[in-house]
């Protein structure tokens, strides 16, 4: 089982049996989203074929919901869709490997549960798309099954994101480097301490990607911050970057810097000692913001900045930081959404 799950006021993040941990997978077969591939045509988003949902996918599994998809631009093959939904209601509030993705009612994907703890009714469902989504609203060929209280292992999720990270073990992956003294990798979690301590990815990203992140900041780090987080070029503290940004006692901003020293900043939010998911969208000539995984903001900022690095850096506050999970995954613009449909029980 792969899932995030969060506790207030600190995140305890499991996956199988331990950490924050949800990497996912790639799956399925071939062709488009648009009602083809393996097992019963289904609508393709934006359209209305008239055809019967297809066969019940596994009869152990009691219900299942078809996934809408909303997005008014295509989306490629290996684009990662994220489906809210309240795990704790029924049907849906058993065993979390319970719940499935599957494909024309054929081929079970593997997918991702965010759990964000409490405050945060819905649970995040994440999984790759095997092939591509045409552009438009409606009904997919992709379904959520649930309701089955002894359901085995799901498929492992380990590709699920361009990267994953949950920071298991005690010693930093090969994914990143790091710089400073207070860089420490213990509990599923990498500690920064005070000034100066700070890893960036390996890999550099561009336009279209996002990387979310969960950080928690210790008290005196609240109080007295001074660290960010998203995307930025290697150790560099000059431009460019796309962060979330604490700069400010008990706050967290969204900010922008392409070039020179005149950074756009909007929608602060409240910091506090808890473990909060924080996403960051590079569109190219614009970002988008996440908060516990639902959009909160957007900010343009002209020409393309180009090539990043993920940087987790505590810059000089004072305290420490810890982060509990690093991903990488795809990102376009306007935000596609997908919604669950009416619930169908077994026939």
């Amino acid at each position: 089982m792969h899932r995030i799950s969060a506790l207030v006021p600190v995140l305890v993040v499991v996956t199988a049996a331990c950490g924050f941990h949800a990497p996912g997978g790639s799956g399925g077969g071939g062709g488009d989203d648009d009602g083809g591939g393996g097992g019963g045509a289904d609508a393709r988003p934006g359209t209305d074929s008239g055809v019967s949902p297809g066969a019940w996918w596994n009869p152990a599994w009691s219900s299942r919901m078809r996934i809408a998809i909303n997005t008014s631009v295509a989306l490629p093959a290996g684009f990662q869709l994220g489906v809210p939904r309240d795990l704790d209601v029924a049907p849906c509030d058993g065993p979390r490997d319970a719940v499935r993705v599957v494909r024309n009612h054929t081929a079970e994907l593997p997918r991702v549960i965010d759990e964000l703890g409490s405050g945060v009714s819905d649970e995040w469902i994440w999984f790759r798309l095997p092939a591509s989504v045409a552009a438009g609203t409606g009904p997919s060929e992709y379904w959520l099954y649930c309701g089955n209280a002894s359901p085995g292992a799901p498929p492992s999720s380990t590709d699920v994101f361009d990267l994953y990270d949950g920071f298991d073990g005690n010693s930093l992956s090969g994914l990143w480097n790091a710089q400073g003294t207070q860089v420490t990798v213990m509990g599923g979690a990498v500690t920064l301490g005070g000034t100066g301590n700070t890893i960036h990815s390996k890999t550099s990203y561009g336009a279209g990607t996002a990387t979310d992140f969960v950080l928690q900041a210790a008290g005196s780090a609240v109080s007295s911050p001074w660290f960010w987080g998203g995307f930025e070029v290697q150790f560099s503290v000059t431009a460019p970057w796309v962060i979330w940004h604490a700069r400010n006692a008990n706050q967290v901003r969204q900010e922008i810097l392409r070039s020179g020293s005149n950074a756009s900043f909007a929608n602060e939010r409240a910091l506090d000692t808890g473990a909060h998911l924080y996403g960051v969208e590079h569109y190219g000539t614009s970002a988008g913001f996440r908060y516990n995984n639902a959009p909160v903001g957007t900010i343009s900022y002209g020409g393309n900045i180009g090539l990043m690095n993920v940087r987790l850096h505590n810059y000089q506050s004072g305290g420490t930081i810890q982060i509990l999970m690093a991903r990488v995954r795809r990102a376009v613009y306007p935000v596609p959404t997908a919604t669950l449909e009416a619930v169908e029980t077994q026939p």
